[in-house]
């Protein structure tokens, strides 16, 4: 009988012990889904200076459990605030820049109906060309469009002001532009990669 009751407590104390293991797991696990790899867009230098600088994707962790637009603004608050071109000698992670730049700030977000309106400081017009321009739009766009509820993007500079230097407004821009301008520039490429290939070839 005294072997059976140790028995019971030897079995007692071992549901026990992994109630409380599954509860830190299902915890543990719990607070994994609340973070989320949400990613920004950088240009990265090229080793051969033939190349065009490609832009590409960045992780960054995001709490998942803010509200929408605070995830975005997460979002656009680190694409502000990565090294500038300007300062391209002082990036410790593989050259990657931003055309965004220096000084520029977030001042305020909405997201109504799958648009977000973004108003930003004036010093996102600190630039010349319409080659900065179109590398900035390009970030910009490609960042936002990452929250797959943004279907359209507005862009105010200091709350009136829609014209970036060079021309470029971005006001109701939609998604489906934005991914027809992709689609665009790969062919671009893919049309540039296959001339090269050719004039090596001949």
């Amino acid at each position: 009988e005294r072997g059976g009751v140790v028995k019971r407590k030897i079995f007692i104390i071992f549901f026990i012990s992994c109630s409380f293991i599954n509860c830190i797991r299902v915890s543990a696990n719990s607070n994994q889904e609340k973070k989320s790899d949400i990613g920004i867009y950088l240009y990265e230098e090229q080793e051969d200076p033939a190349q065009e600088d490609s832009m590409v994707w960045i992780n960054i962790s995001i709490d998942m459990t803010q509200i929408e637009e605070e995830q975005i603004q997460e979002g656009i608050n680190s694409l502000f605030h990565w090294a500038p071109l300007e300062n391209l000698t002082r990036i410790p992670t593989k050259n990657r820049y931003s055309y965004i730049p220096k000084g520029t700030e977030l001042l305020g977000i909405s997201l109504v109906d799958g648009e977000c309106t973004i108003y930003v400081s004036k010093e996102i017009t600190q630039y010349g060309g319409t080659y900065w321009e179109t590398k900035l739009v390009d970030q910009l766009l490609s960042t936002i469009f990452t929250f797959p509820t943004v279907q359209k993007i507005t862009l105010f500079i200091e709350e009136y002001e829609i014209y970036l230097p060079e021309g470029t407004k971005l006001q109701q821009y939609q998604r489906s532009q934005w991914e027809e301008r992709r689609r665009a520039e790969r062919w671009n490429d893919y049309t540039k990669e296959s001339m090269m290939s050719y004039e090596m070839c001949k």
